[in-house]
């Protein structure tokens, strides 16, 4: 704390009188002096962390990751997260994110690019790589944007025991480099955290409110449709639509479900068929959160 011109004239004052009185008023003098540095420091540390809060500056972190899922069931890891505007290598790269993912043993790093237009989200791979694990290296797929068949089909003629196709699996990597939309239900509603943060707020809470209404009224009206198919909710984790059978068995008569679901293909009920049950459900919950329900 610095002394300014009047705490001098008043210590000033309090030596005069303490000069010219007895000991006991020089006492007293001593006493007031020293409340008075008290005081007087009191105020000066009150006004200067009242400026430290109120800067622009005392605000919290921004929330960058994003959490896809995070389960450990029967022993076995399921996890993936989002870092946002970083790229594989977590340097800052606005309009990117690093995907990490880990299943039981395997894991990889993928980074995408991203660009919004109004609501819509679009996004493509720019790098995808495996991390090493106890059979093999670090292996890369997707580099720049580009596909690495020659890797890609040289791995694939070393190994042993060969799954699936090749050329398929080339294909679907090359589809991922090219901009597609991100739907709803892509990375389990990732798509909602990014324009949370990315629109204005009074946009991103009205599109954000909107699809709430979307989805709970989509799923209020498929319920009710399949229940007349004897169909209805299952709240249990473990159903892989969330839908089961009343009363817990199919029976011998049941109804063909089909024309419902051509029902919710063709729009009728304002939902996918991605929406609908489980998943839908979910996001409901996850827009809840969003909106701090």
């Amino acid at each position: 704390m610095k002394l300014k011109f009047y705490d001098w004239f008043v210590f000033g004052a309090l030596a005069v009188v303490a000069f010219n009185g007895g000991s006991t008023v020089a006492l007293l003098a001593v006493i007031a002096a020293l409340l008075y540095l008290v005081v007087r420091r009191y105020f000066s540390v009150s006004k200067t962390t009242g400026v430290a809060i109120s800067s622009p500056e005392a605000t919290e972190p921004e929330v960058t990751e994003f959490v896809v899922s995070d389960s450990d069931k029967d022993g076995i890891v399921d996890r993936a997260t989002i870092e946002l505007d970083v790229d594989i290598n977590y340097r800052p790269a606005p309009g990117h994110f690093r995907l990490d993912t880990l299943f039981d043993l395997y894991g990889g790093k993928h980074e995408y690019e991203y660009k919004i237009d109004g609501t819509s989200v679009s996004i493509r791979v720019l790098n995808s790589c495996h991390d090493p694990d106890p059979e093999n290296p670090e292996q890369w797929d997707v580099r720049d944007g580009v596909v690495l068949e020659s890797d890609l089909r040289a791995r694939f003629a070393a190994k042993k025991f060969k799954l699936g196709s090749i050329d398929e699996e080339i294909a679907a990597l090359r589809f991922g480099t090219e901009w597609q939309e991100l739907t709803t239900w892509g990375f389990n509603g990732f798509k909602y955290f990014l324009l949370n943060r990315t629109l204005p707020v009074t946009d991103a809470r009205r599109y954000l409110r909107q699809e709430l209404e979307r989805l709970k009224v989509g799923n209020a009206r498929a319920t009710q449709e399949l229940a007349a198919y004897g169909v209805e909710p299952d709240p249990s984790p473990e159903s892989v639509d969330g839908w089961r059978w009343i009363g817990g068995e199919k029976p011998q008569d049941a109804t063909d479900t089909q024309p419902f679901w051509d029902r919710v293909k063709s729009g009728a009920l304002g939902i996918t068929s991605e929406e609908t049950g489980r998943y839908g459900r979910q996001l409901i919950v996850d827009l809840q959160k969003l909106l701090g329900e």
